[in-house]
């Protein structure tokens, strides 16, 4: 699932009020990326990507991703991304610049 027009990211803090699992309703999905959410009028802005050290804890076999590009490198390489791949891109996860697995949770990936 990504993003999901900011729905994942205000359903992720709904659960936390509620007490429920972070992922609750989104629990058919593998991969979950994009997790924010800014409300259509710029008043509020979720950033539920932040409680990472939550979800390791509720999702203990969860893979985690760092991508550690700039928002303007990500957003320059969009119209390169729809031509075939991200800049320097040789097609793969792995090979896409400025992305790594989060060190110390699980890098066996």
């Amino acid at each position: 699932m990504h993003w999901d027009k900011g729905r994942l990211a205000r359903r992720i803090f709904q659960n936390i009020a509620s007490g429920d699992p972070l992922l609750t309703g989104y629990e058919s999905f593998d991969a979950i990326t994009d997790m924010e959410c800014l409300d259509d009028r710029g008043v509020y802005y979720l950033e539920a990507y932040k409680l990472f050290p939550y979800l390791a804890v509720q999702y203990p076999d969860a893979v985690f991703i760092l991508n550690r590009h700039s928002p303007d490198e990500l957003w320059n390489g969009v119209d390169d991304s729809r031509r075939g791949g991200f800049p320097g891109s040789t097609g793969g996860l792995r090979s896409a610049p400025g992305v790594s697995v989060v060190p110390g949770v699980r890098n066996d990936v």
